[in-house]
């Protein structure tokens, strides 16, 4: 629903998520919307970080279940 949002109500080409990798529940919530793992990342001193990002090219929203 967000990225539904993003691409097509606010007409952005990219959406990217930052997440830490202990955080295993937001990690599925981002490949479950679609977005793909691009690798890690250090982002305000924090190492390892991994990073999803969905393109408006290529992604469509998960079907139900």
């Amino acid at each position: 629903a967000v990225l539904d949002q993003a691409f097509e109500e606010l007409g952005l080409d990219r959406v990217v998520a930052f997440v830490m990798p202990a955080n295993i529940g937001s990690c599925r919530v981002a490949e479950k919307a679609g977005m793909r793992f691009t690798g890690t990342t250090t982002v305000y001193g924090l190492e390892n970080i991994r990073k999803y990002v969905a393109e408006r090219d290529w992604w469509s929203a998960p079907s139900p279940g």
